[in-house]
C-alpha cells in the first residue's frame, strides 16, 4: 500500500488513492534563472542541442589532463590501473578571471575548479535571470549546493607542491556557498555541512515548508 501525503493549511492528509497536492498561498515556485556546464557544452542551450541531435561527448582522455597511457593496464592484476581511456570532460577548467571575484590570482590558484566554476555559474544564472545580485541582496535567500570529489587537493597536497596559504579555503568544499552569499550578496551566511545529502533534504523539508 503506497501513502501519498499533502499538506494543506498545515494538516496531512493520508490515504490509498492519489490526492492532488493543495498548495498554501505564497507557496508557489518558479525558476527564473538557469546555467550549467557539461562536458561538450558550456551552456544549456549547448546541452540540449547535443541531447536534440543525439550527439555523445564521451571522448578519449586528452593530453593536458594525464596520460592515459602510462596507466594503461588491467585493473585487476595491475592496482592501479585501468583499461579505459575514455571519459567526460568540461572545457577550460583551467580558465578563470580572479579580478572579477575580487580574487587575487594567488588565491585563485589554490582554488578548486569548482569553487571556480560555481561562482561563475551562479553570476551567469542571474544574467539568465535579468537579475542584479544586488536587486535581491538583503532578502531571504538561501544557496543550496551539493559537492563531491576532491581530486585538486590530493593534486596540492603531494610532496613536490608547497602548502600555499589559501590551501584550507581553497579546497573545502564548505566554502562554494560561503563564496557566492559573499560575492553576489555581499552578507556571511550560516554553514551547515552534512556528510550525507539525506541529511540536508531532511533539514530543507522541516524548515522550507513550500518544498
Amino acid at each position: 500500500m503506497a501513502i501519498r501525503e499533502s499538506r494543506s493549511r498545515g494538516k496531512i492528509r493520508r490515504g490509498r488513492d492519489y490526492v492532488e497536492p493543495v498548495h498554501a498561498k505564497g507557496t508557489d515556485m518558479a525558476v527564473v534563472g538557469m546555467a550549467c556546464r557539461f562536458p561538450g557544452a558550456g551552456n544549456y542551450a549547448e546541452f540540449w542541442e547535443n541531447l536534440a541531435q543525439g550527439r555523445s561527448d564521451i571522448r578519449e582522455i586528452p593530453a593536458e589532463r594525464w596520460d592515459w597511457k602510462a596507466f594503461r593496464g588491467d585493473p585487476q592484476p595491475d592496482g592501479n590501473a585501468s583499461n579505459c581511456k575514455w571519459g567526460g570532460f568540461i572545457g577550460d577548467v583551467d580558465v578563470f578571471d580572479p579580478s572579477f571575484f575580487g580574487l587575487s590570482a594567488r588565491e585563485a590558484e589554490t582554488m578548486d575548479p569548482q569553487q571556480r566554476i560555481m561562482l561563475e555559474l551562479s553570476w551567469s544564472c542571474f544574467e539568465d535571470a535579468g537579475i542584479r545580485p544586488s536587486q535581491v541582496s538583503g532578502e531571504k535567500i538561501g544557496v543550496y549546493i551539493g559537492v563531491f570529489n576532491f581530486d585538486y587537493k590530493e593534486l596540492q597536497e603531494k610532496e613536490s607542491r608547497t602548502i600555499e596559504t589559501y590551501h584550507s579555503t581553497g579546497t573545502a568544499a564548505a566554502v562554494i556557498p560561503n563564496r557566492i552569499s559573499l560575492y553576489l550578496f555581499g552578507i556571511p551566511d550560516i554553514l551547515l555541512s552534512f556528510q550525507s545529502e539525506v541529511a540536508l533534504i531532511l533539514l530543507i523539508q522541516k524548515y522550507i515548508p513550500f518544498l
